[in-house]
């Protein structure tokens, strides 16, 4: 490990042992955010959880800004090696417990190539949960070749998505491709995957970020600090065929 990952390793280490889970939670930020407005913002959701861990942000180059989406996709694509390298070695070598991992909107983007960079042979470590919030990414690689892979190395792959998404809305028309984040009826609902259709949560004035809501946040606390599946929280189940996936009881807004 280089002598500033072995530091980090240190730091990781030490905050691990003031705490009882002795959880890793890393945190992927999307679109348009800052290096500041991540730390602010992962340190938000682990407070609003509860969350009995040590906290790591994955920070790739985002330009912060609105502008900037096609150079945001391509920084956050090319930054997928080095969180394949911060999971693979680096959080292992703290000797965590459980580690899980939280991606938002364009961070998906960072876990799918992190996750086309895996071999059958690699010894990348097993998450506990991985959850996509309003993933920004394409909905039919992702079903072909990433979440066999993300379902290979952990215990859960928990989706996140809503029809009333006008951020990923603005996505597919620029990409002209079915984002994953965006419900209706072509929600993506596949074996191996909980999917959750959380439209009627309210979020921000685009729809697009949930983290600000106190049942998104409570659901999210029964998936990484409890393990729970989806039969086991306030959810109901609705089927697709031979599938089954989940909404939000009541008005959540």
């Amino acid at each position: 490990i280089p002598a500033d990952s072995a530091r980090f390793v240190q730091r990781l280490a030490s905050d691990l042992a003031t705490t009882r889970s002795r959880d890793v939670l890393v945190f992927v930020h999307g679109f348009n955010v800052s290096f500041e407005d991540a730390a602010v913002r992962a340190a938000q959701v682990a407070a609003d959880m509860s969350f009995d861990g040590s906290v790591v942000i994955f920070s790739w180059p985002s330009a912060a800004s609105v502008t900037s989406y096609v150079r945001d996709l391509q920084a956050a694509r090319n930054a997928g090696y080095h969180l394949l390298r911060l999971v693979r070695s680096i959080v292992p070598a703290a000797a965590a417990d459980r580690v899980h991992l939280l991606a938002h909107s364009m961070g998906s983007e960072v876990v799918g190539k992190a996750a086309a960079l895996v071999t059958p042979a690699d010894s990348a470590a097993r998450f506990a949960q991985v959850v996509l919030a309003a993933p920004d990414i394409d909905a039919r690689v992702f079903r072909r070749e990433l979440l066999p892979v993300l379902r290979a190395h952990s215990q859960r792959v928990t989706l996140y998505a809503s029809s009333d998404d006008d951020a990923l809305r603005a996505s597919r028309a620029v990409s002209g491709i079915w984002r994953l984040g965006l419900g209706g009826d072509s929600l993506t609902v596949v074996d191996g995957l909980d999917t959750i259709d959380a439209t009627r949560v309210r979020a921000d004035a685009l729809g697009h970020t949930l983290f600000g809501n106190s049942s998104f946040l409570a659901d999210l606390s029964l998936v990484i600090g409890e393990g729970r599946p989806p039969a086991e929280r306030r959810l109901l189940a609705v089927r697709r065929g031979d599938l089954t996936f989940w909404r939000f009881r009541g008005d959540s807004r």
